[in-house]
């Protein structure tokens, strides 16, 4: 499998699929990524792994104060 796909098999890209759906700027500002100019460019797959690894959900976004 390509490791830019999520396997809705595995526990945790079952996690990082609910993000999906989740502005991807939102997401970088929860991962407290400076500006794309200034570090490397990430797949939203990639962003939403490392969200996942960070202990966020769906949740985090969807009653955060700060969309």
């Amino acid at each position: 499998m390509n490791p830019d796909q999520l396997d809705p098999r595995n526990p945790e890209d079952r996690k990082a699929l609910r993000l999906m759906t989740v502005p991807i700027r939102n997401v970088v500002k929860a991962l407290g990524l400076c500006p794309l100019s200034w570090r490397d460019r990430y797949t939203r797959t990639q962003l939403c792994r490392m969200a996942v690894q960070k202990g966020l959900t769906l949740r985090d976004f969807v009653f955060s104060k700060n969309t």
